[in-house]
């Protein structure tokens, strides 16, 4: 689905009881369609640090999960979980990208040291 970011809700992390790291970024986009509509999607992973690299009016795709789980009070609740996050062809670049292709120019200062001048 193509999406163009508004702003991050929430941004939440923690260790399971198992000794996991865990990340939970909440964003608000819009649908990019002929009525757009505005929703909020959970992202986990790998495209929660590309969400966070997101500045408004970024223009994306989206692959996403629709979950719903019982709470222990017997109530559910269902949310789109986020597990892809792709640049669209031809839009400007997210500001991730935009720091990369910097970078190139210049050197791979990106910090990881990988070569890729990519920030991730």
């Amino acid at each position: 689905m193509k999406v163009k970011f508004i702003k991050v809700l929430d941004d939440r992390s923690g260790t399971t009881s198992s000794g996991h790291d865990w990340r939970d970024v909440q964003f608000l986009c819009e649908t990019t369609d002929e009525r757009p509509r505005k929703i909020a999607l959970n992202s986990k992973g790998d495209a929660c640090a590309k969400i966070k690299n997101m500045r408004e009016g970024d223009i994306f795709n989206v692959s996403y999960d629709i979950v719903s789980n019982e709470s222990r009070d017997g109530r559910w609740f269902t949310k789109a979980v986020v597990w892809s996050v792709q640049l669209q062809a031809g839009d400007p670049p997210t500001s991730a990208y935009t720091n990369a292709a910097a970078n190139a120019s210049g050197g791979d200062d990106d910090g990881d040291d990988d070569g890729d001048g990519l920030p991730f």
